[in-house]
């Protein structure tokens, strides 16, 4: 993984060696976006890789989308894979899959080459077997054009998935670059009736993906991310809400509270640093206005964790009794993670240094992510209260 500082300084055929591979076969799209730098994020770095193939002739991007594999590619075919893509595939089941699922999604992807003349493409990261042949099988139904965006769009999110592997920038910077992006998503198209943009949903969606999250539906347009871990039985922490020891409550700390949550699980990935517990993550893109969001900005407010199993919420009336507490447990009640979850316990507004409804700066954003980061890894007794 290389430092996205380091990456602005590379000389352009060295930029274009590291990123060459990020667009499947097609190191031109590097190559355009050399002449962008320095990139001040990598949200910034993929949208500029993104825009140069938006901006590619009809020619150019066809040879793109027929530089992909097929899915689910098996025996020699399958030893033609590059690394990347054969990691995706794995990382789906597509190369463990029942005889049953491969003889239909051959027989799928025979269809859709013979009606576009193009493989079908699928950013598989967060599929298995069955979602992607259901998503094959409606994708049949498109006529061509709608068919080729589509195609292209799927390009981008790999895209974004392989660069999250490969690139490495400060959770400062990412997590303003994410607030930024959603702040111009909210486009009013709506989700469910709510007249929140449907780009919000999509976006935190990519964003948990390529930070190495799964993702779950979890009722009211919600979301929950989660870092699994290899122990059994493993507590689980919820980042996204915060239990207020001077109001003895729950809170709800906002979109920036999901984000930084997204960028710490980013770092710990790309720092190769494992948790004994397993880190949720809740999102909600029809966000609302919140109190004081969690920043965790002041390492002195944090007073261990408290559950927020409903088998103990009597123990706790502000788990029970508050609308924040209610939406969380709900939201982990649809996604089946209600069991064994804790929240971060902070001394009242002492560790809040900006509104869920305001802005804030860089190094706000950094701090706290660089104090969560630190407070996950003290794992010998983050699940007792102080």
């Amino acid at each position: 993984m290389i430092a996205l500082s380091d990456l602005n300084e590379l000389a352009v055929h060295e930029f274009v060696i590291t990123l060459g591979a990020i667009f499947e076969h097609s190191p031109w799209v590097a190559q355009r976006a050399a002449a962008g730098r320095p990139y001040a994020s990598r949200l910034h770095l993929l949208e500029a890789m993104r825009l140069a193939v938006e901006k590619a002739s009809p020619a150019e991007q066809l040879i793109l989308i027929r530089a992909h594999p097929k899915l689910g590619a098996r025996g020699r075919t399958r030893a033609e894979l590059t690394r990347a893509s054969a990691s995706e595939q794995h990382r789906a089941g597509l190369d463990a899959c029942t005889p049953q699922d491969f003889a239909q999604l051959d027989e799928l992807n025979t269809a859709y080459v013979e009606k576009f003349a193009m493989p079908f493409i699928l950013a598989v990261r967060g599929h298995d077997p069955a979602s992607i042949i259901a998503t094959l099988k409606r994708r049949l139904t498109h006529d061509e054009p709608l068919e080729r965006n589509t195609a292209l769009g799927q390009i981008g999110l790999i895209a974004g998935f392989r660069l999250s592997d490969v690139v490495a920038t400060p959770a400062g910077v990412e997590i303003m670059a994410m607030n930024e992006r959603l702040a111009l998503s909210s486009d009013g198209t709506g989700v469910d009736g709510t007249g929140v943009g449907q780009g919000s949903a999509a976006l935190l969606r990519e964003w948990m993906l390529a930070a190495g999250l799964d993702v779950s539906a979890a009722g009211g347009g919600n979301m929950i991310g989660r870092h699994r871990t290899d122990r059994s039985n493993a507590k689980r922490l919820l980042i996204g809400v915060h239990y207020d020891t001077a109001a003895n409550t729950v809170r709800y700390d906002g979109r920036l509270g999901c984000l930084l949550g997204i960028a710490v699980t980013q770092q710990l990935k790309q720092k190769g640093r494992q948790l004994p517990y397993e880190l949720l993550v809740l999102a909600c893109p029809a966000d609302r206005p919140a109190g004081p969001c969690a920043s965790l900005a002041d390492p002195d407010a944090l007073r261990g964790c408290v559950t927020l199993s409903t088998r103990d919420s009597a123990a706790h009336d502000g788990v029970g009794g508050s609308a924040d507490g209610a939406m969380a447990l709900a939201a982990l009640r649809a996604s089946g993670l209600a069991e064994g979850v804790y929240a971060i316990a902070i001394q009242g507004p002492a560790g809040a240094v900006y509104r869920g409804d305001a802005p804030c700066t860089r190094a706000q954003c950094e701090r706290a992510a660089q104090t969560l980061e630190e407070f996950l890894l003290q794992t010998h007794d983050i699940f007792t209260t102080g």
